[in-house]
């Protein structure tokens, strides 16, 4: 495994609320094994649901996570329709490439 390379950073941009929805990650989902012994079945979801970790942020807070840990966005399931905002950026290593996401390599600064 490598060590931290692709770190994502986010905050919210909406009041906290159980209802509008949040990240969520899979707790151990960064070590290859845990993903191959528990990812691609609705079995292994089910089993690795007691992992999941669903941190509650305040506005001005900030999340820090490497890419590598699953994570997905909650459901929203307000009825006044509020938008889940979100602010974040990545931060990579300069060697690291991620095509699947990102295929525009160009730098944003030069």
């Amino acid at each position: 495994d490598l060590p931290a390379h692709y770190i994502n950073i986010f905050a919210p941009g909406t009041r906290r609320s159980d209802k509008v929805g949040a990240t969520a990650f899979f707790h151990g989902s960064h070590n290859l094994e845990f993903t191959a012994k528990y990812c691609g079945s609705a079995e292994g979801y089910h089993k690795i649901y007691p992992q999941l970790v669903r941190p509650i942020l305040d506005l001005g807070d900030v999340v820090l996570f490497d890419c590598r840990i699953l994570h997905f966005g909650m459901s929203n399931s307000t009825d006044s329709g509020t938008e889940r905002v979100l602010l974040y950026t990545n931060t990579t290593q300069a060697w690291f490439q991620d095509p699947k996401n990102w295929d525009d390599h160009r730098p944003i600064f030069t």
